[in-house]
């Protein structure tokens, strides 16, 4: 028994050593697959640390459990930087039988542990969750198998999620915090039971500037069962709640089809009138507890139908309040006789058929009641009729409701019946009476020690015929004050037809006092409005510009005016600022504005004001301009994309600038110092006209890189991705080393002018495209110009050295250069430059050809060369061919070829020119032919001559052999005669 128990324990001790050791042994390369793999599929920063990655058969055993802690994805261009995902855990369980005996993978949980997810799209569409790098083309996936992998999930969490979605280009911005989410269901089944529990702390939700939600607690238990194969699915018992308003919801829902359906049921699973006040901010605070709300309260709808870009499904919604009586403890007032019935319906089809039925809404707050009655049928050309009446005390209403730091006062009485159609293309408006009166007011907040006191208004609408010339809104009076400082304002707008207005505003306003009593959303402003200003008119006379029926007068100074916002990276300030008004232009005087580091001082004129503001029409001015600094960087950069989480950034790029095409303004510019890019121009002077979204410069002079420059030119970004561009330069003794520094353009075309010291003139005129950074985009390049060198040197002339090296010659790498002048031109973004001379010690350097965008040379090198070492490698070159000696020439011309990078250029040998000694070589080439023709002559004959003499011998022995041959024929012959006749 013992010996069991040693060889139980020793096996039990390598099982667990094994468990242990297995993890370690690959988690090294599982960590690094795994980072391959992200790095592979995204296009984005990758947080990964492999240290970081646990791998255990111990800790959910038999399960195998894989975790990655501190891990994360940070955005690329155009949202460089930006936190896409973080995450302190996530973690997979597996069961480990499931990888070992192959097929399906059974995934027990999935956990992502305090994830940070920053969602931003811009106006454009642009979203920076798209990161995936494209897959491989279709075309490219052929022929592979399918894969065979098997994956079912049956659990996974979320826990404490922070979410925050901005998309600009449909104005959402949605924020969750606190979202702990869990579920579960086989995905791998035909028929799938979904359930889900979400709870989130706090939620958000801003639908274009509108806030629909605010700070809200959100729970929800759903269960859903969905058949994968036909997409459709039914709800069980689910539920959703808002702070304490709770309702269920069931139903089925189907995307199997052409169009998505839906057959879904809603309402309260509450009775309690307190449940629905949890949603009104103001209600729901921390005493809410302890409210006191009687009566019954009904919420009940369906959605039934189809949905697609047009139509919407049907949808039913009531809400139903009886008897309703709302109290907070400890205050003396209440509200009672709470009565609501209000219908939302809506039939198949467009949102236009959407009807709201407001059959009772009551209510009585202290000594005065507040009734109001009717329907509203369509949105966009409303069926109105309605019936409003009551009066409310301000001050009944802080005696009712505990809203902290705010104290209210005056007497609000409001009547309204209205009745018809608003339907502006047959001049409809309906019938109306209305009127709006506030006495005795008073506002004051607990962020401000001032009050709005003395407040009076005096309101009243009407239209008698439910014609819409007929339309009447007249503002009698409003009258209020602000620390003792009086303003009065009197409007009155008639006929929409052609709409009538009169306008009068006089007195102080101090921006600061006002907005911390009503505070503006994600923006600050404060100074001094000074006004006295009358003005009245006709539309048509304003689209007709009869400025002579349009009577305006008076005044507006404006003193400390500060302005910040969200979307402002500096400041707007105005210190002093004084306008003058008429029924022409706006005369203004002395505007002393500042933006970040730069300053302004404006004075000048504008036109066609009031057609800017109530027709959009273009506005006309004419403006001087003064500045001491004038920082164009920052300008260019004052608006910038929100960025989800805020942080510290390296300084951005600039970026294209759409100008506004209703504006034409000629500004005449005297200003000290400009900051553009990474050069300064000081003195600058000239004309500069905005004039349909298109910046002209005209005769702009400034000093700038120890010279001055006359310019002329255009941006216009009527193509924002491509803004084209133009200029004609009029530089003078500009220095070549700070030019080159400066100008990206120069460094690309011209990398030789890295090492030139002294000054340069030109007359150029350029053109192309800017990039997306506002920088030239080479390749769209065209122009040219003359450039002039008075004097100046270039230092470790790359060229100089390969002429050394080819025709091994010693001349000084620096050059000089005296009355230079370079005739450029620009193609295609490569420059071309016609032939110059420049000076190598006391040798003359002549050099043209082109430079590339891709930083390549192709120049054709010209130079006469001194006998020395050049000169006794020709002669030698040249006796070695003639077979002779000939004495070297005085000098060489050569011609050199140099092509390739600038920095590494290859350089041959075009051509050689040895001068005076043409003739000796073509004497001693002609010697040589000669001598070389009589020896070919005299072998030739000496070869016929050998020829003839073997041709005789071979003519003589054959005569011989033939005469031999007759001989002994004849003789045989002569011996068969003898025979015969036997002689």
């Amino acid at each position: 028994m013992k010996k069991f128990f040693k060889i139980f324990g020793i096996g039990l001790l390598i099982i667990l050593i094994v468990l242990l050791s297995i993890p370690m042994l690959f988690k090294d390369r599982i960590s690094k697959e795994v980072e391959n793999a992200l790095n592979e599929k995204l296009d984005a920063k990758v947080l990964f640390n492999g240290k970081k990655v646990s791998l255990s058969l111990i800790s959910d055993f038999p399960n195998f459990s894989f975790g990655i802690e501190d891990f994360g994805v940070i955005n690329k261009a155009p949202f460089e930087g930006d936190t896409l995902l973080f995450a302190k855990k996530f973690e997979l369980v597996i069961d480990f039988m499931s990888v070992v005996g192959g097929g399906q993978i059974n995934i027990k949980k999935v956990l992502l542990s305090q994830p940070l997810i920053n969602v931003l799209v811009l106006e454009d569409g642009r979203a920076n969750y798209n990161i995936t790098k494209p897959s491989a083309r279709p075309e490219e996936q052929k022929g592979t198998e399918e894969s065979k992998f098997d994956l079912k999930i049956q659990g996974w969490q979320l826990e404490g999620m922070i979410l925050n979605y901005l998309d600009n280009s449909s104005g959402t911005f949605l924020s969750i915090k606190g979202l702990n989410h869990s579920g579960s269901g086989d995905f791998t089944q035909e028929e799938v039971d979904l359930k889900t529990k979400t709870e989130i702390a706090d939620l958000s939700l801003i639908l274009d500037s509108t806030s629909y939600l605010t700070h809200k607690k959100f729970n929800s238990d759903l269960a859903l069962a969905w058949n994968m194969k036909n997409k459709a699915g039914k709800f069980g018992d689910n539920f959703v709640q808002l702070n304490d308003f709770k309702f269920s919801f069931s139903g089925d829902v189907n995307f199997g089809g052409q169009k998505p359906q839906f057959d879904l049921r809603f309402a309260t699973n509450q009775n309690e009138l307190k449940s629905l006040l949890s949603l009104v901010p103001a209600l729901y605070t921390k005493d809410f507890e302890n409210l006191k709300a009687d009566g019954k309260m009904e919420f009940n709808g369906l959605v039934k139908g189809f949905y697609d870009s047009t139509s919407l499904p049907q949808f039913e919604t009531r809400l139903l309040v009886e008897k309703g009586k709302i109290q907070y403890p400890g205050l003396p007032k209440s509200i009672e006789n709470l009565m609501i019935n209000i219908e939302l319906s809506h039939q198949q089809g467009e949102l236009e058929m959407l009807k709201t039925n407001i059959k009772t809404f009551a209510l009585k707050l202290g000594e005065n009641p507040f009734v109001a009655i009717g329907s509203i049928n369509g949105i966009a050309k409303p069926d109105v009729d309605m019936k409003v009446n009551g009066s409310l005390n301000l001050a009944d209403i802080l005696s009712a409701f505990p809203i902290e730091g705010l104290d209210l006062k005056g007497l609000l009485d409001l009547n309204l019946v209205a009745k018809g159609q608003y339907n502006p293309n047959f001049q409809q408006f309906p019938v109306l009476t209305a009127s709006v009166n506030y006495s005795n007011g008073y506002v004051k907040s607990k962020d401000f020690p001032e009050a709005i006191e003395s407040i009076n208004l005096k309101m009243n609408a009407s239209n008698p015929d439910g014609n819409m010339e007929s339309t009447l809104v007249n503002l009698e009076q409003m009258t209020f004050k602000l620390a003792n400082e009086p303003f009065e304002l009197k409007a009155k707008v008639q006929n929409l037809s052609d709409i009538q207005y009169s306008m009068e505003a006089k007195g102080i306003i101090d921006l600061e006092k006002m907005t911390k009593i009503f505070p503006l959303e994600n923006m600050k402003v404060k100074g001094r409005i000074d006004a006295d200003i009358k003005t009245s008119g006709t539309m048509s006379d304003v689209t007709a510009k009869r400025y002579d029926k349009l009577p305006t007068s008076g005044t507006m100074g404006l003193k400390n005016f500060v302005y910040t916002s969200k979307d402002l990276t500096k400041p707007v300030s105005i210190s002093s600022a004084k306008a003058v008004f008429n029924s022409q232009e706006v005369k203004l005087e002395n505007m002393m504005m500042k933006i970040g580091a730069s300053d302004f001082v404006l004075n000048g004129a504008v036109r066609n004001y009031l057609g800017y503001m109530l027709k959009d029409e273009t506005i006309l001015g004419t403006l001087s301009m003064g500045s001491k600094l004038m920082n164009v960087n920052e300008l260019m950069a004052l608006t910038s994309e929100p960025k989800v989480p805020e942080k510290a950034a390296p300084e951005e790029p600039l970026h294209p600038v759409a100008l506004p095409e209703n504006i034409d303004f000629s500004f005449t510019t005297n200003l000290e110092k400009v900051l553009y890019d990474n050069m300064t121009m000081e003195q600058m002077k000239g004309s500069i006209v905005l004039k349909n979204g298109i910046l002209n410069l005209k005769g702009l002079n400034f000093q700038t890189m120890d010279g001055s420059i006359t310019s002329d030119g255009e941006y216009n970004p009527k193509l924002i991705a491509t803004p084209r561009f133009s200029f004609e330069l009029d530089m003078k003794n500009i220095s070549v080393s700070k030019a080159y520094s400066t100008f990206n353009t120069i460094r690309s075309l011209a990398p030789a002018a890295k090492n030139v010291e002294g000054k340069f003139s030109t007359v150029f005129k350029v053109k192309g495209n800017l990039n997306s950074e506002m920088k030239p985009d080479m390749p769209t390049l065209n122009g040219g110009g003359l450039v002039k060198i008075n004097e100046g040197q270039i230092k470790d002339l790359k060229i100089i050295e390969g002429i050394n090296k080819l025709a091994k010659t010693n001349f000084p790498s620096q050059s000089n250069l005296k009355d230079v002048q370079i005739k450029t031109t620009i193609k295609d973004g490569r420059l071309f430059f016609e032939p110059f001379n420049v000076k190598a010690g006391s040798q003359v350097v002549n050099i043209g050809g082109s430079n590339g965008l891709d930083g390549t040379i192709d120049y054709l090198i010209k130079t006469s060369v001194p006998t020395g070492a050049a000169g006794a490698a020709v002669s030698g070159a040249v006796g070695k061919l003639t077979g002779t000696n000939i004495s070297a020439p005085k000098d060489v011309k050569f011609e050199i070829g140099a092509t390739g990078p600038s920095t590494s250029p290859k350089y041959r040998l075009v051509k050689a020119d040895v001068g005076s000694a043409k003739t000796e070589v073509k004497a001693a080439i002609n010697d040589k032919v000669n001598k070389a023709k009589e020896e070919a002559e005299a072998k030739a004959r000496a070869e016929i001559e050998k020829a003839r003499r073997e041709a005789e011998a071979r003519a003589n022995e054959e005569k011989e052999r033939l005469k031999k041959e007759a001989e002994n024929k004849a003789r045989q012959e002569l011996d068969k005669l003898k025979k015969k006749f036997r002689f």
